[in-house]
């Protein structure tokens, strides 16, 4: 039994994402014979890129949701820190 290796891909995430963007210019056909990838490659890669798009669209989501809390969170204890600093200027507080 001989066990074959998978050929190791040779284009970096910078030149996929170059190959990708080349599509505005050209035709699939064209950049899969220019760069010597099969259209299901070109395909897989463009599936890959918009899923990692979609991912961080989540995740952005999801940070501007935690940063609008967080910033509610801050502007209540804002409110409290100085409700309780002008209660201590003003000597409602000697009675503790």
């Amino acid at each position: 039994m001989r066990v074959t290796s998978r050929k190791r891909s040779h284009y970096t995430s910078d030149e996929r994402q170059r190959i990708l963007a080349a599509q505005n210019h050209s035709t699939v056909k064209v950049i899969c014979q220019k760069y010597g990838i099969s259209p299901s490659t070109f395909y897989r890669w463009k599936a890959s890129v918009a899923a990692h798009k979609s991912e961080d669209g989540a995740r952005l989501d999801h940070l501007e949701s935690e940063n609008r809390r967080l910033k509610r969170q801050v502007a209540e204890l804002w409110l409290d820190y100085t409700s309780l600093r002008n209660a201590l200027i003003n000597g409602k507080g000697r009675e503790c």
